[in-house]
C-alpha cells in the first residue's frame, strides 16, 4: 500500500493576498491541490492520502470534505506561522501513519503532468525524483554523482521536490523525528538527514523536465492553466 502525503501549510511569499497557493485555479473548477491530488490518484487509484494544511485551513478542508471525503485525510498544522515542514511531517506521522510503509511526499505547487510518474516507478526502493535537464523554478538540486550525497540550493541537477521512502527509510525517518528537534526544517533537510544514515539507500529516477513545474508565483498559475 502506498501512502501520498501533499505538504501545503504555508503562507506562499509574495502570494498572501492571493489565498493559499494550493487553492488557487489552474483549470477551471480545479485547483491546484486538486491536480495534484488526481496526479496521484492517476499513479494509483488505491493510493492513501493526506494533505498536510495550514495557511487557509477552514478552506482547504471544505474542498477535501466536498470533493474527497472517501479518499482523503487532512492533518493541520495550527503552527504554520512558526514552523516549517519537518513540524507538519512529524504531526503526519503522530496522527496518520504511525506503522511505517511506503509513501510519496510531494511540496506544495508541484504540477506533475499524466504519467509523469507511474506506479511501476515506486517499488521497493527509495527514489528521489531528478530532472533530466535543469528547470529554473526548481531551485533546490544534488549533485551529477551517481550516489545521492544531499540535496541544497542550486546544485547541478533539479530537484522535483518529490521524494518516495520505503519502509527502512521511514524507520530512519521516524527515529530522526522521535530524537530530533525538526520543527524548524524544511522537508530537504530532512531529507538529508536520512541520507546521511548509513544503512539507507535512495536513487536517483530521472523524469523530463516538460513533464513538471512548479508554481511559484501568480504568473505561474497562468502558465500553468496552458501546462495542464
Amino acid at each position: 500500500m502506498i501512502h501520498g502525503l501533499i505538504l501545503v501549510p504555508e503562507i506562499t511569499k509574495g502570494m498572501k493576498s492571493l489565498g493559499s497557493k494550493a487553492l488557487l485555479q489552474i483549470k477551471k473548477k480545479i485547483s491546484v491541490l486538486e491536480y495534484q491530488i488526481n496526479s496521484l490518484l492517476d499513479i494509483d487509484k488505491n493510493i492513501k492520502i493526506t494533505v498536510c494544511s495550514g495557511f487557509e485551513h477552514e478552506k482547504i478542508s471544505f474542498l477535501l470534505n466536498d470533493k474527497y471525503s472517501n479518499n482523503v485525510n487532512y492533518v493541520y498544522n495550527s503552527e504554520y506561522k512558526n514552523t516549517n515542514q519537518g513540524y507538519s511531517i512529524k504531526l503526519f506521522f503522530d496522527t496518520i501513519y504511525k506503522k511505517p510503509n511506503n509513501i510519496l511526499i510531494l511540496n506544495n505547487g508541484i504540477i506533475l503532468k499524466k504519467k509523469c510518474l507511474n506506479k511501476s516507478m515506486l517499488g521497493n526502493e527509495s527514489k528521489i525524483f531528478i530532472l533530466n535537464k535543469k528547470k529554473e523554478e526548481f531551485k533546490l538540486g544534488c549533485s551529477s554523482s551517481k550516489k545521492l550525497e544531499y540535496i541544497f540550493y542550486d546544485l547541478p541537477e533539479s530537484w522535483s521536490e518529490c521524494i518516495y521512502l520505503n519502509t527502512i527509510s521511514i524507520e530512519v525517518l521516524q527515529k530522526i523525528i522521535e530524537h530530533s528537534s525538526i520543527n524548524q526544517m524544511y522537508l530537504f533537510e530532512i531529507i538529508n538527514q536520512v541520507i546521511s544514515d548509513n544503512s539507507i539507500t535512495i536513487e536517483k529516477e530521472y523524469i523530463d523536465k516538460k513533464m513538471i513545474m512548479k508554481v511559484n508565483t501568480p504568473k505561474d498559475i497562468l502558465k500553468a492553466r496552458y501546462y495542464i
